[in-house]
């Protein structure tokens, strides 16, 4: 458990490493976590949307995190209205309080949003991911290929796939919140980002912390030689999915 705590805690070490090829990615990174969920979330119950130019910038996040999608210029000339008529009907579909309810919601809310032309389940994923950490996983390259080794690439990315990915990462969220060594609450948004993590951050970073205020100096002069662990996470998140494989994202 501790791994998965070391490797969500380097996140922003990742994001500095992809940074220097791609030096916008932090200020997107920030207010693809931090912003876009609190705007999404200022509006009363019933009225939450997405704007034209926040699905722009989810975008611009998601093929700047990771691999580029000529997708873009589809949403350009979506019109503003569409945009936030089809998340708001999403919206709507995951408001839910139930686990019997959760893999329709999802399901529909994924279909929802995929209604507007150039927007595909993994873009889907990542708006539902921001305004619901809890009840939705986005699906990057790193958390497919860790959670859902044994599909094709081809096969990967539909609304089924999105729903099976929160699925299992939420199972591995529950078994990390219940574990006294890591002494927080997870969600499969968080899981998510600690296999982004475990794929991207620099070698040696992925040590099991000593204490949560211990430095992160400190905690890589102690654990140098934890270095070779860095794909645990991932394998785990296979293993939570019934797949014993231990393969590293990619």
């Amino acid at each position: 458990p501790k791994e998965w705590k070391a490797a969500l805690l380097q996140y922003d070490a990742a994001i500095s490493v992809i940074c220097k090829k791609k030096p916008k990615l932090k200020e997107m990174d920030n207010w693809y976590r931090l912003e876009f969920h609190d705007a999404i979330h200022n509006g009363s119950p019933g009225t939450k949307t997405v704007q034209h130019e926040q699905l722009l910038k989810v975008v611009d996040w998601k093929i700047t995190r990771g691999k580029f999608r000529p997708l873009r210029h589809h949403i350009v000339k979506l019109s503003p209205s569409d945009v936030e008529a089809a998340s708001k009907r999403a919206f709507g579909h995951m408001d839910y309080d139930s686990e019997t309810k959760a893999k329709t919601g999802l399901s529909k809310a994924i279909a929802e949003l995929g209604s507007l032309k150039g927007v595909g389940p993994a873009t889907a994923s990542a708006v539902l991911a921001a305004a619901f950490p809890a009840k939705c996983a986005f699906m990057s390259d790193e958390a497919m290929a860790a959670a859902l080794p044994e599909c094709s690439d081809s096969q990967r990315y539909s609304a089924a796939r999105g729903v099976e990915l929160t699925e299992t990462l939420r199972t591995r969220a529950e078994a990390l919140t219940t574990c006294p060594q890591t002494k927080q609450e997870w969600t499969p948004t968080q899981v998510e980002r600690a296999l982004w993590a475990a794929a991207f951050a620099p070698p040696g970073c992925l040590a099991e912390p000593d204490d949560d205020k211990s430095s992160e100096s400190t905690k890589k002069k102690r654990h140098q030689s934890a270095a070779d662990e860095s794909d645990k996470p991932n394998a785990r998140a296979g293993s939570a999915n019934g797949n014993a494989k231990r393969r590293r994202a990619r």
